[in-house]
Parts: structure tokens; C-alpha cells; sequence
């Protein structure tokens, strides 16, 4: 998992005109492999779903990239500073 945003912040973007909502639901809609939700400390966070059968180092390389790269972009959309 990747954290995009922490709680404080993941609260402070639900109140600005749900755009924290539109941002998630448009990744997840978008990208296949990643998908982006609060855990149970109401952190945004990032993961990968990919059946682990099968998943040979190059899969795993390559999820494991772009959930960085889908994280860092989130990160950006939602004006968290680059801290990762």
C-alpha cells in the first residue's frame, strides 16, 4: 500500500466540495490495477489488486510502479506537498 494522504487531510479535502470523492472514484474508474480508499485510520491510501498466481517479477515490478506513479499523481491533484 502507498499512503497518498493522512487523515487529517483525507478530512479536509471531504469537506471541500467532495472533490477528494471525484479524484479517487475517477482514478479507480481509469486504472484497472490500482485502487485508492481510506483505511481504517482514515488515511487515503493506494493499492495494487493483481491474483498472486502467476505474478513473476516483472508483474510485480510493473504494479509496483504504477502504484507509485498513480499515487504520486492523487498526491498532487489533492495539493499534498511531494513527500515520497
Amino acid at each position: 500500500m502507498a499512503q497518498v494522504a493522512d487523515a487529517k487531510t483525507t478530512k479536509a479535502k471531504l469537506n471541500e466540495e467532495r472533490q477528494l470523492v471525484r479524484f479517487t472514484w475517477e482514478r479507480n474508474a481509469n486504472i484497472d490495477i490500482v485502487e485508492f480508499m481510506l483505511d481504517d485510520k482514515e488515511n487515503l491510501v493506494g493499492r495494487t489488486v493483481h491474483p498472486i498466481r502467476g505474478l513473476d517479477e516483472k508483474e510485480f515490478l510493473y504494479c509496483a510502479y504504477t502504484l507509485a506513479v498513480e499515487a504520486d499523481r492523487l498526491e498532487y491533484l489533492i495539493g499534498q506537498s511531494d513527500e515520497h
